[in-house]
């Protein structure tokens, strides 16, 4: 099978640019850094006359059915759009610490005859799309626990034509810096997340973290009112073509601190 030049990017673009985000990867490193997480993602619209009542009675089905069989759950979180024109209702997203980890998982509920039903419970509330990402932290400034909901500004980008891993890589660095000169004014967490399957997928998605509307708000006024933040924007802009959209989330599924 001949791979050309797009995929070979594309596969670099998933391989090395999480590492290098991720740890600061230098020649002196000692260690390789540990790979970037998995996310498997569904973005979904609610069948008519179903709602998130009924999404998270099909969770409550998923759960009872892991129970029985022995299965301690990944976390899951339900992103719902609250600003935004994207072509969805939400997004259901399961997290694994790596690749490794979401293929046991997956065979793992393919051998439980307890979980056979789980899917179509699912699949009679919403129509969802599903794809796989790595997601990567450019910034954690308070590490996300426990199921308190929080509020995600979420840029959905493809790369300017030039742009490289390199270019993410030196977007990254400087995203890190100015938030972290930011103290409480600044994000919860920034991520990138980075497709490597689904046919309508971004290249990239760029999102933080906030308490709550107030806390986005205030971020937003310090991003626009200082050099230092007008400097990011440029270089985003520079590098990215994004889209902006709000988003409410929720774990719904295990801990965390199990990860």
């Amino acid at each position: 099978m001949r791979i050309r030049k797009q995929q070979l990017n594309r596969i670099i673009n998933i391989v090395i640019l999480p590492i290098l985000a991720l740890a600061g990867l230098t020649a002196q490193a000692a260690e390789m850094p540990a790979p970037p997480g998995v996310l498997e993602a569904y973005q979904c619209n609610y069948k008519a006359g179903k709602s998130y009542k009924d999404l998270m009675g099909a969770r409550d089905y998923y759960l009872k059915q892991a129970k029985k069989a022995g299965i301690t759950p990944e976390p899951a979180f339900v992103w719902s759009q609250f600003k935004g024109d994207a072509p969805i209702n939400f997004v259901w997203f399961t997290a694994h610490t790596n690749l490794a980890s979401f293929g046991t998982a997956t065979d793992r509920d393919a051998a439980a005859p307890e979980m056979a039903g789980v899917l179509e419970r699912f699949t009679a509330v919403a129509d969802c799309t599903a794809g796989m990402a790595t997601i990567t932290p450019t910034f954690v400034r308070v590490p996300p626990s426990g199921n308190d909901g929080v509020l995600v500004s979420s840029f959905a980008c493809d790369l300017r034509d030039g742009a490289g891993s390199v270019d993410m890589a030196d977007l990254a660095g400087h995203t890190a810096q100015v938030f972290g000169s930011m103290g409480d004014n600044g994000p919860l967490g920034s991520y990138v997340v980075d497709p490597f399957t689904g046919s309508n997928a971004r290249d990239r998605y760029i999102f933080s973290t906030f308490k709550n509307v107030t806390t986005w708000t205030e971020f937003v006024i310090g991003i626009l009112g200082s050099p230092e933040g007008q400097m990011l924007a440029r270089h985003r802009d520079a590098v990215l073509d994004c889209d902006l959209s709000l988003w409410t989330a929720q774990m719904v599924v295990g801990s965390l601190d199990a990860q």
